[in-house]
């Protein structure tokens, strides 16, 4: 929701992403380190709450069922092409993962950048931090979609995990 604050509208912003190889910090929102991340979407801003998107989010997913990939080679990324990321190969499943949650963003009237989004501008990778990085050919297997807040340009925190299904069920 929004709030007033010194005079200006605080909107929500999240993320959708799966974190790699994440241990859960209970009850830290310090993600100043946040971990090794695929971001499936560009930050979200809107006026939903974090429970409300996490339901919404639940049904989008229901009939989802996890996604295999892998990471194929070492790229540059952002304006100056300073940032190092690895490039993960964007299978239709993925494709269709990121565009499910593209949807849920739509039905919040969220605000994003359709620059990183849709079947032709998006390029899932995972950015280097520091030494930790993901290495070339890992085989990924993403079993759940992580919902990530900002709270501030430096703090983050995970507030929600959708889980995604071994097989349909009829």
């Amino acid at each position: 929701m929004n709030e007033q604050i010194a005079g200006k509208e605080k909107t929500n912003q999240f993320l959708f992403a799966y974190l790699i190889n994440y241990k859960s910090r209970s009850g830290s929102n310090d993600w100043q380190r946040m971990p090794l991340h695929l971001t499936l979407t560009p930050w979200l801003r809107t006026e939903t709450t974090p429970s409300n998107l996490i339901g919404l989010t639940e049904v989008a997913l229901s009939d989802t069922t996890k996604v295999k990939t892998k990471a194929t080679t070492e790229d540059s990324f952002g304006i100056n092409e300073d940032i190092k990321a690895m490039r993960v190969e964007r299978t239709d499943q993925l494709l269709s993962l990121h565009l499910k949650l593209i949807e849920v963003a739509d039905s919040i009237d969220a605000n994003y950048s359709m620059r990183y989004c849709g079947e032709e501008n998006w390029q899932p990778h995972v950015t280097h931090k520091g030494t930790r990085r993901l290495r070339k050919d890992a085989e990924l297997v993403i079993d759940g979609v992580d919902l990530v807040q900002r709270l501030t340009y430096k703090q983050k925190a995970l507030v929600g995990r959708i889980a995604l299904a071994d097989e349909i069920i009829l």
